[in-house]
């Protein structure tokens, strides 16, 4: 095992066994349910729900307000909005003209809501809506761990999508990709269209962290992540250790001035840290030692994380977070599939290429109509 692990960013998985400590023999089988991949406790798992549908489990209760009047269209970073959502309060961050066609914007680790905004002002025919989820920016941050199971992730974006309207597109980087992965599973009459931007799906996520390869050996960071106190180590120091997340072997010329100031400001503190940092410890994905593959790992099966609606992918090809090993075999469980690779950009191929990035959105939108 590394001595200090490598620190990049990206949807995650299950704390690591110690390297004496092996692979429990306790997973009888290697096709896990959808309950499993979502299930909240990073140790010791209660029971799931596998005989009820999960579906009912993902169900949000209704949110109770229509959704604030509109801030006007912005150019730049726009004024946020919030709404009750399941009686918690969200913030959200808008642009563009409110009478034109609504887009759901799901950010990643470690950013926010606003993040979005170099390409969203690129969509002008669009009413694009990210909020900041769980954890980040200006929305709920509670200081349990089993608040981030995947379920309540999902449910609080579902009861999202029912106060806009469905069904409809989805964005989704990084982290947002799996909420996006989640809702387009558990509640697929909420989506129209999913459009991933170096994000993966639990399924070949899970098959390529667990081979004990080059993905593996790239999420080593995530053992530090989610050690305990780890909020304290990346808020030190005017957030010094979070800001190398984003520079490990990557490109950021981008994160600077108003934009790096911007981060800082949703950054807040230690509380908020802890519960960016708390989706990692949530996810129940197992994460091989390099050269040492899990025995049995539960990877979601095509039909359990079968996603019915248009999917596109747009990968960076120089991300040394998620590597193409995630994109094996997504056709099996996404049959309406495009990918394209880009050259050129890694994971933060939204701030390094937002027109090209926005130019793919809008066009296949506007073909699949």
């Amino acid at each position: 095992m590394m001595q200090t692990p490598r620190m990049r960013p990206g949807p995650d998985a299950r704390p690591m066994p110690d390297a004496d400590a092996g692979v429990k023999p306790d997973r009888p089988r290697e096709t896990a349910r959808i309950a499993d991949f979502c299930c909240p406790a990073p140790h010791a798992r209660p029971p799931c729900p596998g005989d009820a549908p999960l579906r009912q489990a993902c169900q949000p209760a209704r949110a109770h307000v229509m959704l604030a009047a509109p801030c006007k269209r912005q150019t730049g970073a726009p004024m946020p909005d919030t709404i009750s959502l399941n009686d918690e309060t969200f913030t959200l961050h808008r642009w563009g003209d409110p009478a034109n066609p609504p887009l759901l914007m799901l950010h990643g680790f470690p950013e926010y809501g606003g993040a979005w905004q170099e390409v969203a002002t690129r969509l002008p025919g669009w009413q694009c809506i990210a909020p900041d989820q769980r954890g980040y920016g200006g929305s709920p941050c509670p200081p349990d761990v089993a608040a981030y199971d995947l379920r309540r992730l999902v449910a609080d974006m579902a009861a999202l999508i029912e106060r806009i309207g469905a069904p409809l597109p989805v964005v989704a980087h990084d982290w947002g990709a799996v909420v996006g992965y989640g809702l387009a599973m558990w509640r697929p009459e909420l989506l129209s269209h999913l459009v991933v931007i170096n994000g993966a799906h639990p399924g070949p996520f899970q098959r390529a962290a667990a081979a004990g390869g080059d993905q593996s050996a790239a999420l080593a960071y995530i053992a530090w992540l989610r050690a305990e106190g780890s909020e304290d180590r990346l808020a030190r120091d005017d957030f010094a250790k979070l800001q190398q997340l984003f520079a490990e072997g990557m490109d950021m010329s981008w994160l600077s001035g108003e934009t790096l100031a911007r981060y800082k400001a949703a950054w807040q503190g230690r509380e908020r840290v802890r519960g960016m940092v708390n989706w990692y410890r949530a996810s129940p994905l197992q994460v091989a030692l390099p050269g040492a593959p899990v025995a049995r790992p539960h990877v979601l099966d095509p039909q359990a994380g079968h996603v019915a609606c248009p999917h596109l992918v747009i990968w960076g090809e120089d991300d040394t977070a998620l590597l193409p090993d995630c994109l094996q075999g997504l056709d099996a469980y996404c049959p309406d599939l495009t990918v394209h690779r880009i050259p050129g950009a890694d994971h933060w191929i939204c701030h390094q290429k937002p027109d090209l990035v926005a130019g793919l959105i809008r066009d296949w939108l506007g073909a699949r109509g």
